[in-house]
């Protein structure tokens, strides 16, 4: 199965677009199968710069065996120059085009992706809420002062989480 095109998305995130720059990238098949991944520089600076990587990243992988995945992030560690001393930057466009693989193999195969990567290990994990300072809702922002932390935090225990 190989790949045939590769699409990337830089999000608009409303009212948090100055700060949250999340990019999304879709790796389609031959077979119009999609694999989805996501570059982890969503805020902050960075974006533009990933979603420029990724631009000249994408061709070397149209036409590659999506089982080659190993050989893809090799080719992309050998044969780019930067990916020997990488930043945050080149290793987050690498991550999203090899992340979108991975979903493709256990997409294939009908699997979840844990299996892939050596199978479950819990049943149920703790979970906490992340990023507090944007809020949540379609009504997100930056928040700074301590009056806002503290609402955020009483509606993050409100909805059932023990951890912030």
């Amino acid at each position: 199965m190989t790949i045939s095109r590769v699409t990337i998305f830089q999000l608009d995130w409303g009212q948090l677009s100055p700060i949250w720059h999340p990019v999304v990238v879709m790796v389609q098949t031959t077979t119009g199968q999609c694999g989805w991944g996501e570059a982890g520089i969503a805020y902050g600076t960075g974006g533009r710069g990933v979603v420029s990587i990724l631009k000249e990243l994408a061709p070397r992988i149209i036409g590659r065996n999506i089982w080659d995945s190993n050989a893809i992030w090799e080719d992309f560690y050998e044969h780019t120059f930067w990916a020997k001393n990488p930043g945050s930057t080149m290793y987050a466009a690498i991550s999203a085009l090899d992340t979108a693989i991975w979903d493709l193999k256990a997409q294939v195969i009908h699997q979840p992706l844990y299996q892939l990567l050596g199978g479950k290990l819990h049943d149920q994990l703790p979970v906490y809420a992340s990023h507090i300072e944007y809020g949540w809702g379609p009504f997100s922002r930056y928040v700074t002062a301590p009056r806002d932390f503290a609402r955020l935090a009483k509606r993050a225990v409100e909805q059932g989480y023990s951890a912030i």
